[in-house]
């Protein structure tokens, strides 16, 4: 038969080894989630690039389009200014 003494020594290394199972568990799975939130921000990341990407090249070819407008309205006016002396 065991002792007082025994018993609660055995029942105390039994809760310690129990709760370290139990955060070993928590701990893989905060692991997993963690890998998979990484990779939805690698992602994210890839894909505000690639939209950074594209609306530079936008707005790079609007504003050429912008500026050749700008040269025709001013060529227009010349043109109407020199019409009018």
């Amino acid at each position: 038969m065991m002792t007082d003494s025994v018993t609660i020594s055995l029942v105390g290394a039994c809760a310690t080894v129990a709760l370290a199972v139990v955060n070993g568990v928590f701990s893989v799975v905060a692991n997993a989630r963690s890998k998979r939130n990484e990779g939805h921000l690698v992602e994210t990341k890839e894909a505000v690039m690639k939209v950074q990407r594209q609306t530079d090249g936008m707005s790079d070819c609007l504003l050429k389009v912008t500026g050749e407008a700008e040269f025709a309205k001013g060529l227009k006016q010349g043109t109407e200014e020199g019409k009018q002396l």
